[in-house]
């Protein structure tokens, strides 16, 4: 779907808004795991591949997944950033 000014509408595969989504219990959490996981792989937490892996993880977007790893890091996993 399309939001305001052509702007992707960012939703889960459940149809959930990314946003809320990404504040549920455990959520930031799960994501910061995956984010651990591509630093021992060696990628930096902003890097394409691991922006990928979250979005494999969670089936999103890769521009969702940038979005909530970058909320996540602020919220739930700052020695990531």
């Amino acid at each position: 779907g399309e939001g305001v000014l052509g702007e992707p509408d960012y939703k889960t595969k459940d149809g959930v808004a990314i946003m809320d989504w990404v504040k549920k219990p455990g959520v930031k959490k799960a994501i910061c795991d995956v984010l651990r996981e591509a630093k021992k792989q060696g990628y930096s937490s902003i890097s394409s591949e691991a922006t990928q892996m979250v979005a494999n993880a969670f089936t999103l977007h890769v521009a969702e997944a940038e979005i909530v790893a970058v909320y996540a890091m602020e919220f739930d996993c700052p020695e990531l950033q």
